[in-house]
């Protein structure tokens, strides 16, 4: 029996959206310490939910792997998860 936790090639259909790691006003700053503006992830997050895409991508194509903390990113995908409650896939990283 196949395993049902994994996508497939024939889960890959649709439009996926990959998005930008929203910044808080000040993350230009080399001491700001909590960079990413979580209110604006969800409201991405259920925006393209709402929009009808297939599936989320983030922290992988804008350069957020060389400039945000291991925290940051860990918070943004629980922020991601969290608003998504399984209604679509969730890629991170």
């Amino acid at each position: 029996m196949p395993r049902r936790d994994r996508l497939t090639v024939n889960d890959v259909h649709g439009a996926w959206a990959i998005i930008p790691t929203p910044a808080v006003d000040n993350a230009e700053d080399w001491r700001c310490e909590d960079s990413i503006d979580y209110d604006e992830v969800a409201r991405a997050v259920n925006g393209l939910i709402e929009g009808g895409v297939d599936a989320i991508l983030a922290q992988g194509t804008f350069g957020e792997g060389a400039t945000i903390t291991w925290e940051e990113k860990k918070k943004m995908m629980e922020v991601m998860v969290e608003t998504a409650r399984g209604r679509k896939p969730i890629f991170v990283g």
